[in-house]
């Protein structure tokens, strides 16, 4: 393996730094005020100010907007960023829509199934679905019921 100097490091550092900086400026970011946020999350009030001051521990106010990387990195998404910048324009569109939650996801990709519920909710718990937890809820993004509907064809 080859030795690499501070100084070769600093410079794929901003090589790196420049080409997310590009990517972002291709690819704006929205923000979401907490209304939003609770339409976003089809949620409560008292449930996201609590999800936001849970991700906001050491703030005395929360802030008035949040942007897109703040709320993927809640929602559970490792890389925001990296994800932003290396996926489709679909998959910024699917980052970007409305969470579904567990009665939206099972109309939508498993319409013709007349499973029981707690079959969803034990497949939640082994992880078999890919899932968002928020406070006590579950919730799914779009494509992830896309790729459920196709490979249920």
């Amino acid at each position: 393996m080859p030795h690499v100097t501070k100084k070769e490091a600093a410079i794929e550092n901003a090589k790196l730094l420049r080409s997310y900086a590009r990517a972002l400026s291709r690819h704006t970011l929205r923000s979401f005020t907490q209304q939003e946020l609770r339409q976003r999350w089809r949620l409560g009030p008292d449930t996201v100010r609590a999800i936001l001051a849970s991700a906001y521990p050491n703030v005395s106010t929360l802030p008035k907007s949040f942007d897109l990387l703040e709320v993927l990195s809640i929602e559970g998404v490792n890389d925001p960023i990296r994800e932003w910048i290396d996926t489709t324009d679909l998959g910024r569109a699917i980052f970007c829509a409305d969470l579904l939650t567990l009665d939206e996801w099972r109309e939508t990709v498993i319409r013709e199934t007349r499973l029981d519920a707690s079959h969803y909710h034990r497949a939640l718990k082994t992880g078999k679905h890919p899932s968002i937890r928020l406070g006590k809820s579950y919730r799914f993004r779009p494509a992830h019921a896309v790729h459920e509907r196709k490979n249920r064809k």
